[in-house]
């Protein structure tokens, strides 16, 4: 209708994310991760390149949100299981096992 055109001011053009978005994406939101886990947990959470890069392929076809939930099934959750499932460790490190995302959990060595 006229009335709704009028209230528009401007307009946005979206371009799909490249592999290098899709990449800092992936790592800003792991970043964010590993403080939010340790705020919560004093777990310290450590990722390989390879996640990153699984990370950022699961983005491919939906952009940033496929990503982020990636990193919480992927990753917070299996920190949230082991810590309320009595594990005491400090370092929960993230890699890439038979083309999956898998954490293993271990203490800081002194």
């Amino acid at each position: 209708s006229p009335e709704f055109r009028n209230r528009l001011t401007g307009y946005l053009e979206y371009h799909e994310l490249s592999a290098v978005d899709l990449r800092r994406v992936a790592v800003k939101e792991m970043r964010a991760c590993r403080d939010r886990i340790w705020e919560a947990v004093q777990v310290e959470v450590k990722w390989t390149k390879d996640v990153v890069e699984k990370l950022a392929a699961a983005g491919e076809t939906g952009g940033a949100r496929p990503i982020v939930r990636r990193i919480e099934e992927w990753i917070e959750l299996p920190v949230a299981r082991h810590r309320t499932g009595g594990g005491e460790e400090t370092v929960a490190e993230a890699y890439v096992e038979d083309g999956k995302v898998k954490v293993r959990f271990g203490k800081v060595s002194t």
